[in-house]
């Protein structure tokens, strides 16, 4: 399979403004950022259903599911084109590859030469997506881990995600990020969410200029009035307003004094690494008195908050669910 263009691929934990850079990236003239539909971990789950993908009427099952699956409303992606079409196409022969072509062939029928990409997980992929793509520009996005559990607080999926375990995501996201990108000699450029909330000019042209596109001044601001991808989702209304340039350090008033300690000693090493600094010593140890309050606490917030939690996997989650169990029936 030939590589047409230079892909963006984005290594970040969810609550980190990962859809923020993919709006300003996807302002550009020559980039396509869409909604992820998640297709890396969805497919990556069931490839054993689909055979060996060198095959040609695998690789076109598996691309014709795939633009189906765009189509969900979640993403809403309004590629049409058959799999026997991206077939002859690109010519995949492997899963990556299957991912690659839907995404160009998005970027094509929106007008766009390339594409960005914030699919969850692709950062499992990234020594072997290099491999086969070597043109990608890779970007890592991180945030403050004090704010990402500060947001995941407020969120009506994560009423069971209780700081400890928010925090602890937050460290394994970290430490996977730094070991594909040590390990393989992964060039990536990175950028903190603070630093892009507070001169988005400055960091975004920086990001352009890494990714060899043109700079252009479009990319600066979230432009609310393109952004309708805004109002479908609770989590992406910030996408409608002008970006907040002093939305940082907000968990000084959302977590207690005890959050914060057990944010920042579980993140110790990676603060560090990152260059935030701490606002308690950082040493905390859990105990055994502590592992059992937090067991009572996640059945405590399941009891309070199951219905809320079902009504938002009923909505996002499991119609994708079973979208992709008829596809594979069919």
């Amino acid at each position: 399979m030939s590589e047409t263009s230079c892909p963006v691929i984005l290594m970040s934990s969810e609550r980190s403004g990962s859809n923020l850079l993919r709006v300003l990236f996807g302002n550009h003239s020559k980039v396509c950022a869409p909604v992820a539909p998640q297709l890396c971990i969805v497919f990556m789950h069931v490839l054993e259903q689909y055979g060996d993908l060198s095959q040609p009427a695998a690789a076109i099952r598996m691309l014709d599911h795939m633009v189906i699956y765009s189509r969900h409303e979640f993403s809403g992606w309004g590629l049409e084109l058959s799999g026997e079409a991206l077939y002859e196409r690109f010519r995949p022969t492997s899963f990556l590859h299957c991912l690659h072509a839907v995404y160009q062939a998005n970027a094509e029928f929106e007008g766009k030469k390339t594409f960005f990409s914030k699919e969850n997980e692709i950062h499992l992929f990234a020594p072997i997506w290099r491999n086969e793509f070597p043109r990608s520009k890779f970007i890592y996005l991180a945030r403050d881990p004090r704010d990402y559990v500060a947001s995941w607080k407020k969120r009506p999926q994560s009423f069971t995600l209780t700081p400890f375990l928010a925090a602890s995501r937050w460290a394994e996201d970290q430490k996977s990020f730094f070991k594909w990108q040590e390990a393989f000699h992964l060039p990536v450029s990175t950028v903190t969410y603070e630093a892009l909330v507070k001169d988005p000019e400055l960091e975004m042209s920086r990001l352009l200029k890494y990714c060899d596109l043109e700079v252009e001044s479009a990319c600066f601001e979230t432009q609310p009035e393109r952004n309708t991808e805004a109002y479908t989702n609770e989590y992406w209304q910030n996408l409608a307003k002008p970006i907040m340039k002093e939305n940082s350090k907000k968990y000084r008033q959302e977590l207690s004094e005890e959050e914060v300690y057990i944010t920042e000693s579980i993140n110790r090493v990676w603060m560090q690494r990152l260059g935030y600094s701490f606002d308690t010593k950082a040493d905390w140890r859990p105990s055994d008195r502590f592992k059992k309050f937090h067991r009572k606490q996640r059945k405590r917030a399941k009891r309070l908050h199951g219905k809320t939690m079902q009504a938002y996997y009923d909505k996002n989650v499991a119609s994708g669910e079973r979208l992709l169990a008829n596809l594979l029936a069919s």
